[in-house]
């Protein structure tokens, strides 16, 4: 199986201040062809960014938080992340968003699926929230303008 760390250091990069940033339509294109399951060996947490001549937008609220666990620990990741007590108190808009930015994997498991990925890069690419952002603060948005930074 890959590891996710090392497949990622394979795509092409762009580095600007220290801070290596791999496209995210040419980090998909490159994870897609990849026949297996990809094997994930820490905790990792990977941050969208729209990079141009005018500057560079991080979009943090749509990282890829992907995190080893002893057991599932989706709903307390929920109650943290929103500040809520319970459950029904978090908006549905918000709990779909941070659960398709979110990846639990429990051990002894260390399998990240293609697909899980894939739906991921699918979704910031495809966010009109984050489309909105780029129109209304830096210039019309193009899609091959996302960037990933992975920590």
């Amino acid at each position: 199986m890959a590891i996710l760390k090392e497949l990622v250091h394979q795509c092409p990069v762009t580095v600007r201040n220290s801070v290596l940033y791999y496209n995210l339509t040419e980090l998909q294109t490159f994870i897609s062809k990849i026949s297996e399951d990809i094997t994930v060996m820490e905790d990792a947490i990977i941050t969208p960014f729209y990079i141009c001549s005018k500057g560079i937008l991080e979009i943090y609220d749509y990282e890829l938080n992907i995190r080893l666990v002893e057991f599932k620990q989706y709903e307390r990741y929920l109650l943290s992340r929103t500040g809520a007590s319970q459950m029904k108190e978090i908006d549905e808009l918000i709990e779909d968003k941070l659960r398709r930015c979110y990846v639990e994997i429990v051990k002894p498991d260390t399998v990240l699926s293609i697909k899980r990925l894939d739906n991921y890069f699918d979704y910031v690419k495809s966010s009109m929230d984050i489309k909105q952002r780029v129109d209304g603060a830096i210039e019309k948005f193009d899609v091959n303008k996302l960037y990933l930074v992975y920590y």
